[in-house]
């Protein structure tokens, strides 16, 4: 069963207008079918963020590494893929729209493979050998999907 935890969830309504264009890529092979949710623990999106060149962002910090998020709500998503409760890795929408994440041993926050954009992180899922992140760019969703060692790039639709 997926626990959600909330905090602070604002309206969107101030980067509504920013929608991105995420630009899907077709990926080899056939992914496994998920099959269970991970422990979704979103993180707070009270913002007290500033605008810099058309952008507002607000400082994120994970496993000490510190990057920028985009304001507004459904920006930020830490997901226990273990189910444990505790972050395994984390999921953001920067500030220019472009998909972000993070995990202990990253080395930093990493560009999401597949050149995607978005506008907001929808959810995400996991099966045996795979796990995936589902975004909205606009009214439409999309998902990358983690499976034989690295990620597949965006799809239009759900995992």
């Amino acid at each position: 069963m997926r626990t959600i935890h909330t905090a602070g969830l604002g309206a969107v309504a101030a980067l509504a207008g920013l929608a991105g264009v995420l630009a899907p890529t077709a990926h080899a092979g056939t992914a496994p079918t998920p099959q269970s949710k991970p422990t979704m623990l979103v993180a707070g999106t009270a913002d007290t963020g500033y605008s810099t060149a058309g952008y507002c962002q607000k400082r994120i910090l994970r496993w000490g590494y510190e990057g920028y998020r985009a304001c507004g709500s459904n920006r930020v998503i830490d997901v226990s893929w273990d189910g444990n409760n505790t972050p395994d890795e984390t999921f953001v929408i920067g500030p220019n729209n472009h998909i972000y994440h993070v995990w202990k041993r990253a080395g930093g926050w990493k560009e999401m493979p597949g050149n995607g954009r978005a506008n907001t992180i929808r959810d995400a899922c996991m099966g045996p050998g795979y796990r995936g992140i589902m975004v909205w760019a606009g009214n439409t969703t999309y998902s990358n999907g983690f499976y034989s060692g690295k990620w597949h790039g965006w799809e239009k639709g759900t995992c």
